[in-house]
């Protein structure tokens, strides 16, 4: 869970979409139309939430970009990098998913 937000995966007007909610529920965000939409909006909230001086100058983790950068092997075989040290180096996940029961409902009426 990335800093008490919470992705949602929604039916909005027949569309898929999704958005940010705060722990109490509430919208923080802007419906978007794909995940990685949502995932660029949490991570530019992220950085401007940021109070220190930022040493990066994007926002996008560029060995997030698995098909060109080599995999460094430590003394125990295992990836000397990861995934990223940021939280927002790390993929994100929906946490609520409201959008088969919505679907569900809608084509219940037909």
């Amino acid at each position: 869970m990335p800093e008490g937000l919470f992705l949602v995966k929604n039916l909005y007007k027949g569309n898929l979409v999704f958005y940010w909610v705060n722990n109490k529920g509430k919208k923080v965000s802007p419906l978007a139309s794909n995940q990685a939409e949502a995932e660029d909006w949490w991570k530019s909230y992220m950085f401007s939430q940021y109070e220190n001086a930022e040493r990066r100058q994007v926002v996008k983790d560029r060995r997030s970009l698995h098909s060109t950068r080599e995999i460094v092997q430590s003394r125990k075989g295992q990836s000397a990098i990861s995934r990223g040290r940021r939280i927002t180096d790390q993929p994100i996940s929906v946490d609520i998913d409201l959008f088969q029961k919505k679907l569900d409902e809608e084509t219940s009426d037909l």
